[in-house]
Formats: C-alpha cells, structure tokens, sequence
C-alpha cells in the first residue's frame, strides 16, 4: 500500500514537470499560428502630377508700367499691344525759297550775284504729322532733334575782279512736343514748338563792294503746330486714324543781308495739314506705319526790303505764297528684342522708312529792283528755284524702348532723287518720349 502511494507520488510530479515543459515551449514550435503581423504593402508610386501653383499675382511695379503702357486707354490686350508698337521716325521736305540777289556798281563796270538758299520764315521746314508720331492716339511728351547737312547754299559770282564763294550751312532742330489724349483714348491733341540752333552765318565773300557780305537767319523760334486726332476704326491689331493739324506763325521773321540791302521775310502764313493715318501689327513681331498728308497755305509772307546806305530807302517786293504739298510716308519694322519683365531695356526694334513729297501747283515767284546810289540797282528775285519737285528721302532706325514707358531712338535719312529734288545731303534723327 505504501508502495502504491509513492508510485502515484512519483507519477504526480512527472505529470507536472511535463506540463510545465509544454507552457514553456513557443507556438512555432508546437505547430501553432503565430501572432506576428504580415509586412506592410508596398506602396503604390502616385502617378498623378503634383497641384498646380496658383499664378503670380503681378508685382505693382508691373501694374505701374501696364497703367503706364496704355495710359487712360481701356486695358484690353489689344490696346496695350498697339500702344507699344514704335512709332515712325518721319522725314519732310525743307521750307525754303532761292533768293537771286543782283548788283551793279556802273563806275566800276562790276555786276555781282548772289543765289542764296534763304529758311523759311518761323523755320526752314513746316510740321510733318507722321514725324515720331503713329495712328494710334498716345498720353506722352517727347523731344526731337534733327541735324541737316549742307540744306542751304550760298554761291556769290562778281565779274570784277572775278570771283565766286561757295558756302553750305548745317542746320540743327530741336522740337518739344506733347501729346494728351480723352474720350476713352479715341481723341487726342498733340502741341509741337520747335526751335533752331545756329540762326544767323556770316560770310565776307569777296572784296568788293557789292554783295561783298552775305548774312542769312530765321530766327531761333519755329512755328508751333496743333494736331488733332481721332480713331476711325480699330480692331485687335489695325488703327485707322483722321485728324487736322494748323500751324501758326508763332516763330521768328528770315532776314537775310547781301551786299547794301536787307531782306525781310515776315512769317504771317498759316499752314493747314489734313492727314489720315494707318497702323497694323499683325502679330508680336512685326509692324506698319502709313500717313498721307496735305500741306495748305491759306495766305503768304510778305517780301520786304531796307537799303544799307545811309538815308536808303524801304519797301515791299509783294507777297510770297508756299506751294501746297502731299505727302506719303511709309514705314515698317519689326523687334529684335522684347522682355517687358526686364529691369531696363524692355525692346528693341529696327525700322525702315520711304518718304516722298511732290508738290500739286506750280512754285510762286516775287521779282523786284531798288535804286542804292545813283545809277546802281540791286535786283531780287525769290522763288523755288527747283520749281516742281518729287523727293524721295529713305531712312532707318533704331528704336529702344526702357522700363516699357520710355523710347529712344536714333535715325539716318538719306536723298535718292537728283540734285534738283535733294534738299540736303543727309539727316541725324535722335527722338526721346516718354508715355504716362
């Protein structure tokens, strides 16, 4: 019996050790699943492009220079393109007349000669609508200057002793000109007042005693100009445009002296210039220019005269009437350069140019002789000595344009008629304006 008892003892514990073994192996080990979680899935790459940045919103420096661009125009992407196509150089047939100036001097049996090219009074040229200048109406001042070589001559001949001067003279222009539009930037009214630099030259042209100096000034004030302009049609990229300018005898008289006589030119005519004008840019690179042009005189300038010796006498020699003029100015021209961001220089540009001007009536002409000392004379004779012309200048040009709202711009105008329509060798054209 007892040993019955300490086998079932000795069974117990065994049961017990077994047990504990089995509660201390892991599940893997038995068979069993696993806690452990699988791996993650892989992710999927996301093929959709990423969002959209919202656009910019324009700097107001570039809003200051769009406003500046368009000036008080509607600001329709139209409108700001047209505005910033260059504007034409221009060109325009100088406004003079030929003086024949003849004196004789009997006891010597001496006669002498002077043809001399004499600027217009209140300027050796009128207005040209088409000068730094388009279709399109513009809120902007600007300045013009123009430099001619060799305009005017002078030749003086004497036949005792024989002799004969030649002298060219340069002429300079400056221009001041503004430019204010309304009604929505359809109209505008636009003011010029030129002035000249280097009035008046001086030339002893030979020993004698007659014609033996020739003196010749216009003044230092040239005539102003108002022109008035109005868009007749407009699409996305053309600009029809009609408008009237008048210029008015604002600027100073001609005086010319040869010999023992003074010539006075007074500036009392009034020009008219009806014009219609086109402008077309067909696309962000290229653009057009064309003006046509009348130029009127409604009246003319009187010829007056005062003799040098002493106790010499006065008087006028008549009136002299402008010849009515047309002209048809061509331009086009195209960007080498634009970046309206840029922080200087927005655009380049080239342009090149063909100017004519004819004349519809025949050239006036005023004759006249004075007494100067017993038997002597002088003897006058003013007029276009080339009578009819057709002229036709060519020109080209390079237009840069800075911070979107200012231009500047340099120009050469070349003659390619004959001497007879050539009124000067070449031009310098240098032009600054600026939008508001």
């Amino acid at each position: 019996m007892i040993a019955s008892q300490g086998w079932h003892h000795s069974h117990k514990n065994l049961l017990l050790a077994v047990c504990a073994l089995w509660l201390s192996l892991p599940s893997s080990a038995l068979g069993q699943p696993t806690d452990t979680q699988p791996p993650p899935p892989s992710p999927v790459p996301d093929t959709q492009p990423p969002p959209r940045e919202p656009p910019a919103t324009p700097s107001p420096r570039r809003l200051t220079r769009l406003t500046r661009l368009v000036g008080n125009y509607r600001t329709t992407p139209s409108r700001v393109r047209l505005a910033s196509v260059p504007d034409m150089f221009g060109d325009l047939l100088l406004r003079s007349g030929t003086i024949t100036a003849t004196e004789t001097d009997v006891a010597a049996g001496s006669t002498a000669v002077t043809i001399a090219d004499v600027p217009g009074p209140g300027g050796i040229r009128g207005s040209l609508i088409g000068e730094h200048n388009k279709a399109l109406p513009v809120d902007r001042i600007y300045f013009n200057y123009n430099h001619y070589r060799s305009p005017l001559e002078q030749v003086t001949t004497t036949t005792v002793p024989p002799t004969t001067v030649v002298n060219t003279i340069p002429v300079d222009r400056y221009t001041l000109g503004w430019e204010q539009t309304f009604r929505d930037g359809c109209f505008s009214i636009e003011l010029r007042m030129p002035f000249y630099g280097d009035p008046g030259l001086s030339f002893d042209v030979s020993a004698v005693a007659m014609n033996d100096n020739v003196s010749i000034g216009g003044g230092l004030v040239g005539n102003a100009t108002v022109i008035f302009k109005k868009i007749v049609y407009e699409d996305c990229d053309t600009v029809f445009s009609a408008g009237l300018g008048v210029e008015v005898p604002t600027g100073d008289d001609a005086t010319t002296i040869i010999g023992r006589t003074r010539y006075e030119f007074a500036n009392e005519a009034v020009h008219l210039s009806p014009f219609v004008a086109w402008m077309q840019t067909p696309n962000d690179i290229t653009f057009q220019h064309a003006f046509i042009q009348l130029g009127v005189p409604l009246n003319g300038n009187t010829i007056a005269f005062t003799g040098l010796e002493a106790g010499g006498p006065t008087g006028s020699f008549g009136e002299y009437n402008d010849q009515t003029l047309l002209h048809v100015n061509l331009a086009g021209g195209v960007w080498l350069h634009r970046d309206e961001c840029a922080p200087l220089l927005t655009g380049v540009a080239a342009l090149a140019e063909l100017h004519y001007t004819t004349t519809l009536q025949d050239a006036d002409a005023v004759t006249g002789t004075r007494p100067v000392a017993g038997p002597d004379t002088a003897t006058l004779a003013y007029s276009n000595r080339a009578g009819n012309v057709d002229v036709v200048n060519l020109g080209t040009g390079l237009h840069l344009e800075v911070r979107n709202d200012t231009n500047v711009r340099v120009a050469g105008v070349f003659p390619i008629t004959s001497s007879d329509n050539r009124f000067f060798d070449a031009e310098l054209s240098v032009q600054v304006s600026r939008r508001y």
